[in-house]
């Protein structure tokens, strides 16, 4: 188990995201590397990165921001009519 301090100025959504983050891999929806392990993983990890995606940035292995831009909106969209919400993602 790791803790980790932060202090985000100014006050942002940071712990939303994390506690997010949390949830989804207690559920097992990505992998130790934070790799979805199956479709509802994607998705739910697109609806996430699509909520607070003027604070995160996907990083690799992941396809270049420019290309994420382009995926990520539809695929969270798909996520959202599966009834994933970000905010309570993995809860």
């Amino acid at each position: 188990m790791a803790h980790l301090a932060c202090r985000a100025t100014p006050p942002s959504t940071l712990q939303e995201f994390l506690e997010d983050a949390a949830g989804l891999s207690r559920a097992g929806g990505i992998s130790r590397r934070a790799l979805p392990r199956s479709l509802d993983g994607l998705l739910q990890a697109a609806v996430m990165a699509h909520h607070y995606r003027d604070m995160v940035t996907l990083l690799a292995p992941l396809p270049p921001p420019a290309i994420q831009r382009l995926v990520i909106p539809p695929l969270a969209r798909a996520g959202e009519r599966r009834g994933f919400r970000a905010g309570s993602i993995g809860r």
